[in-house]
């Protein structure tokens, strides 16, 4: 990821974000994205890591561990995880949860910007997905008690053409749901991880003219 980039993508940031348009393109139920979030709601953030140099640059997902009382288990998604009392507001959320579960200190990330916020009803957590910037070639360290793996993902590859697919899910609201996704290094990215890359690749395209 060339300094350039990081700039114009932070300038962008700073500007009317696509938000909804680009939620509905992959969200499992759109409706449910015009309901309005109840009063009580838990908050969590993610990070979107950009990483790498040049034509390089790369962006990691992770594979959550297994918990049975978790809805998000064993699915793909971006660090993150819970807001904590002490944290004093989401993007140190995103930043500490990113340290803590794939091991790039904080202090190395340049916080770019944030996206739309998201609600997920199905955990009741309103998500503040945030773009972060790492310049140094750091190893990653997985916290193995919530990450199970890690994949590079390509930022290229979020500007292609024909990216989205679909499958046939057996969710919460349904034993057979059809929903839109994402193929990514192997991997199928669907639900609120979708919706985010959505306006992550919305962005990505006009930053990238």
């Amino acid at each position: 990821m060339s300094p350039k980039l990081i700039e114009d993508l932070g300038y962008r940031l700073t500007e009317p974000l696509p938000g909804y348009e680009a939620h509905q393109e992959v969200a499992p139920l759109p409706h449910l994205l015009r309901e309005p979030m109840p009063s009580e709601h838990n908050q969590a953030s993610v990070m979107i890591l950009l990483m790498g140099s040049g034509n390089r640059g790369f962006f990691p997902l992770i594979k959550r561990q297994s918990h049975p009382s978790d809805p998000h288990t064993d699915q793909i998604g971006l660090p993150g995880g819970k807001k904590e009392i002490s944290d004093p507001n989401p993007a140190f959320t995103a930043l500490r949860e990113t340290q803590e579960e794939i091991g790039i200190p904080s202090d190395k990330i340049y916080l770019v910007g944030a996206l739309s916020p998201i609600y997920i009803p199905v955990s009741k957590y309103l998500v503040s997905p945030f773009i972060g910037w790492c310049e140094e070639e750091l190893e990653f360290k997985l916290q193995e008690s919530e990450v199970k793996d890690i994949f590079r993902c390509p930022v290229t590859h979020m500007v292609q053409s024909e990216l989205f697919s679909h499958r046939t899910l057996k969710t919460s609201y349904s034993p057979a749901l059809k929903v839109a996704g994402f193929e990514l290094e192997g991997t199928w990215v669907w639900g609120a991880t979708a919706m985010i890359l959505s306006e992550f690749r919305q962005v990505m395209t006009q930053v990238s003219k």
